[in-house]
């Protein structure tokens, strides 16, 4: 939940009618919030509201399904049934997460779409890896180059795993990825990831499943986007990037607390310059009073 007053979507509603000069932002929770706030002060966007889609109170709607994505998706369209596809009063963003992959089309004026797989992957790139590694970690002497070629390739694997599930619509629980990865300690650090045992695991030691799975995997891996943002999950690279600086170098730091550095990392003022807040600043700033 978000730290702004709960209100009902009766309400919001009867304020953009009244206040065409309004501007809410509506994310999927408070990582996004402080996100979007930080890249919103770059932007020199003070007078915009950023709220959590659970803080709405919207008996309308189904507002809560699997996740809090498809409570974004089905705000934002209630909204533009509501006030019409040329409203500026609310814009609503959303994770990509698997979207481009599946092709999965929003047709709805009002909802945005991360440029990468989530919101978090906005702080992740060669120069956030080297300011936490030197100084979460304390690893000074790692490239964050050298550290992203080593456990890319495995953030990819686990990604297609990922989106095997989602294009089959297994519905499979998700398990621990590095009980099948190892280190090569005295070698040049490589890692490596046995895909068919975790495979095996996932689905639960059925066989014709794990085959299916593998084929569908050989299928999607040619759709995945160049820009390794774009097919990477951003829990699952604190995970990796937490376990193998530990198992390489004993270097202790939690995923949680991985997270939290990469958020602190950010370059936001590099962040407002991507596509999706530049349109969001086109939709804020549109006919709007000067701030």
């Amino acid at each position: 939940m978000g730290d702004m007053p709960k209100i009902t979507l009766k309400e919001l509603v009867t304020l953009y009618e009244l206040e065409p000069s309004i501007r809410d932002i509506v994310v999927e929770g408070m990582t996004d919030i402080r996100i979007v706030r930080n890249i919103l002060k770059c932007l020199h966007l003070t007078v915009v509201n950023v709220r959590d889609a659970a803080d709405i109170v919207a008996t309308e709607v189904v507002t809560n399904g699997a996740n809090n994505k498809n409570g974004v998706i089905s705000l934002a369209e209630y909204f533009q049934a509501r006030l019409g596809k040329n409203t500026l009063q609310v814009t609503c963003i959303v994770d990509t997460d698997f979207d481009r992959y599946l092709e999965k089309c929003y047709e709805c004026d009002l909802l945005l779409s991360t440029d990468y797989t989530s919101m978090e992957m906005y702080c992740v790139d060669p120069e956030s890896v080297q300011k936490v590694m030197d100084f979460a970690f304390r690893l000074t002497r790692i490239a964050s180059d050298d550290l992203l070629k080593t456990i890319l390739p495995v953030l990819e694997s686990l990604f297609l795993i990922r989106l095997a599930n989602e294009h089959l619509a297994l519905g499979l629980t998700w398990k621990d990825f590095t009980k099948c990865c190892s280190v090569d300690k005295k070698g040049n650090g490589n890692l490596n990831f046995d895909q068919t045992e975790f495979l095996r695991r996932y689905v639960a030691n059925r066989r014709e499943l794990q085959d299916t799975v593998s084929e569908t995997i050989n299928q999607l891996v040619s759709k995945l986007d160049n820009n390794w943002k774009c097919k990477v999950r951003f829990h699952d690279f604190a995970a990796l990037l937490s376990w193998y600086c530990k198992k390489r170098w004993n270097a202790d730091c939690r995923a949680e607390q991985v997270k939290s550095h990469f958020l602190c990392a950010a370059d936001f003022k590099k962040v407002a310059g991507e596509a999706l807040f530049q349109n969001l600043m086109n939709r804020i700033t549109r006919n709007s009073p000067a701030n």
